[in-house]
């Protein structure tokens, strides 16, 4: 009798480890699925003396982001909202780097604009239909806007 709940034990230990190893994939991946979205901005040389400014992941501009997302890159974007676009956010406090109620409906305006789909939500597709605003490399000048 004794023998059988210890092989129970075992067997009771080995499903808890199995069942605790299976959380951790799910744990590890949800960070991988994440990876995605937008966390900083990158400056991206446009011809010899301009640049501009879009939303990044590392040294990726393939990321995404949508209402609740705060930070430089959604400066960058509010920046050209503001810039390129006549949809509301019309002042510098307007570019306060918080993607609330007021940058979704600004994005979402431009995108009908700009000829995308019109779901609010930044990403490749938005990046690459929108314009951005050029500034001199030397001195930030703004120097109009234009597509990446």
């Amino acid at each position: 009798m004794k023998r059988v709940h210890t092989l129970r034990a075992k067997a009771g230990v080995t499903a808890g480890f199995m069942l605790v190893a299976g959380a951790g994939m799910v744990a590890t991946a949800a960070p991988a699925a994440a990876a995605g979205y937008c966390n900083t901005g990158k400056s991206i040389m446009k011809g010899t003396y301009n640049h501009i400014f879009v939303p990044a992941n590392g040294t990726s501009t393939g990321c995404t982001m949508a209402q609740g997302a705060t930070g430089n890159h959604v400066k960058a974007l509010q920046q050209a909202l503001k810039d390129c676009y006549n949809v509301g956010l019309e002042a510098e406090k307007d570019v306060d780097g918080i993607f609330g109620p007021k940058t979704y409906s600004a994005l979402w305006a431009a995108q009908g604009k700009a000829g995308t789909k019109q779901d609010g939500i930044y990403g490749p597709n938005t990046r690459d239909a929108l314009k951005w605003p050029r500034h001199k490399k030397l001195d930030g000048s703004f120097q109009g806007c234009g597509s990446i």
